[in-house]
């Protein structure tokens, strides 16, 4: 090696070791800066001492409105409890009167039915008020229809109600049940021929319906048919043996 080669090869290194401090200097301070803000404006360069601690302090930037708040964001904020709608409708807050109402404190005197002295079938009973009724026994096998129904033996009883007075008289509520002499009910059955009372006689009229009882062969003659139309009015029974 000459004399003249060893300053030229020592510049060289010089050269190399200042490249390779300059390249690690730009990696750190590549890796080292700091993140946009939210508004997206870049960090200021160049000013030392310069944090984020001196940013907060310092004037508010341009994209932060005299407030405090970042512009562009919205302050309101979701309920931290969740809100029940009720499909219900809300309690009336002013009390209604019942419509035609009583009061707790009122007594009802209680209804007295009275019973008349049993006739016997094919006679007429008088039912107060100018109302007479007769009946009729017929013997039959009567065909289910109704829920709890059983076909078989069974009386049909055929009423005639005579409204002698002056106004319709209404017979939606008529009762009518049979037992025979040992107190054996029928059961009630609403296949043909049933046909029962519906609405109202009018005055001086006759209506006349059927009723069916389940009843054994076996029964107890005779047997007993409980008739009436009203609370007011008595029951009319009449007793006689099914033909």
């Amino acid at each position: 090696m000459t004399p003249r080669s060893v300053p030229r090869r020592r510049a060289m290194l010089v050269l190399l070791c200042v490249g390779v401090v300059l390249g690690a200097a730009a990696c750190t301070s590549s890796s080292t800066a700091a993140p946009s803000n939210s508004a997206g404006a870049s960090p200021v360069a160049g000013k030392a001492g310069t944090s984020s601690a001196a940013t907060a302090s310092g004037p508010l930037n341009s994209a932060t409105n005299r407030s405090g708040v970042v512009a562009g964001t919205s302050t309101a904020q979701l309920p931290t409890t969740p809100v029940i709608v009720s499909s219900r409708t809300p309690p009336p807050t002013t009390p209604v009167p019942v419509s035609g109402g009583g009061n707790i404190n009122k007594t009802v005197p209680s209804a007295v039915v009275t019973t008349a002295p049993p006739v016997p079938v094919g006679r007429t009973a008088a039912m107060g008020g100018k109302v007479s009724a007769t009946v009729a026994l017929v013997d039959l096998n009567a065909v289910a229809k109704g829920p709890g129904e059983v076909s078989g033996p069974a009386v049909a009883v055929t009423v005639h109600i005579v409204n002698g007075t002056a106004a319709p008289l209404n017979v939606s509520d008529v009762a009518v049940s049979l037992t025979d002499k040992a107190g054996t009910p029928g059961n009630p059955m609403s296949g043909s021929p049933a046909s029962p009372f519906l609405g109202q006689i009018g005055a001086g009229k006759t209506a006349v319906a059927t009723y069916v009882f389940a009843l054994s062969r076996s029964r107890v003659n005779p047997v007993s048919v409980s008739l009436s139309y009203s609370t007011e009015a008595p029951v009319v029974v009449f007793v006689g043996d099914a033909k």
